[in-house]
């Protein structure tokens, strides 16, 4: 997921403003992060993480909740209005729900299970790439997280729907303390800013950028 919501921009954001900058993703499981980034196998990290580690140094991008997607004509009830699913309506679907390994939205699966809502979980993806096509093409609901359902509501036209009890997650940018003075990086950090950082209430936006480069690992 976090190759699909942060690579196509980033890349086409480096390609016009530092062309001769070379971008790799690199898959590195969520243990191993600090330690990749120490040794300099990865120069930073996008994703839901919660650094602990010594040395690692982080800045919140923006908050994430997740939202329910259907097709166009879907409603929980005859006439139902606004955008916003209570509990007892989402109870009423057929419920699709992905679950990567070893990433935070498995907390989808566990507040199905705390609304004793798991016998309505029609289907269990391992990604969210299929769920919108399924929608679309049948009476089904999924959950996803709202960037996602925001990058792929132009293509797929289904239905977005809130969800004010479902689980929310911080998006961090990643780096090692051994790499804060370095200019190329500095640069690429501000422009991962400028692209994605949603600032809090009451926040100024993100520094601007100036040059680029490298290698990355969104999770």
């Amino acid at each position: 997921l976090g190759e699909m919501t942060f690579l196509p921009t980033l890349a086409a954001a480096l390609h016009t403003e530092a062309p001769h900058s070379r971008l790799t993703n690199i898959s590195v499981p969520a243990n191993d992060v600090a330690a990749a980034l120490e040794a300099r196998e990865i120069d930073f990290c996008l994703g839901i993480l919660h650094p602990k580690q010594r040395g690692i140094q982080a800045d919140v991008l923006f908050h994430e909740p997740y939202v329910a997607i259907t097709s166009p004509d879907w409603t929980p009830t005859p006439g139902h209005k606004g955008k916003t699913l209570s509990p007892a309506e989402l109870a009423s679907a057929s419920l699709l729900v992905a679950s990567p390994t070893a990433t935070f939205h498995d907390s989808v699966s566990e507040m199905l299970t705390r609304m004793k809502l798991d016998d309505r979980i029609a289907v269990r993806a391992r990604h969210f790439g299929a769920l919108p096509e399924m929608v679309m093409n049948s009476r089904m609901l999924a959950i996803v997280p709202t960037t996602y359902a925001r990058n792929a509501q132009p293509r797929y036209g289904f239905k977005v729907w809130t969800l004010p009890y479902a689980p929310a997650y911080d998006v961090r940018l990643l780096w090692h303390a051994s790499t804060a003075r370095d200019p190329s990086l500095q640069w690429v950090r501000a422009l991962v800013h400028r692209l994605f950082r949603v600032p809090a209430a009451g926040e100024d936006g993100a520094a601007p950028a100036k040059r680029a480069r490298r290698r990355a690992a969104p999770q």
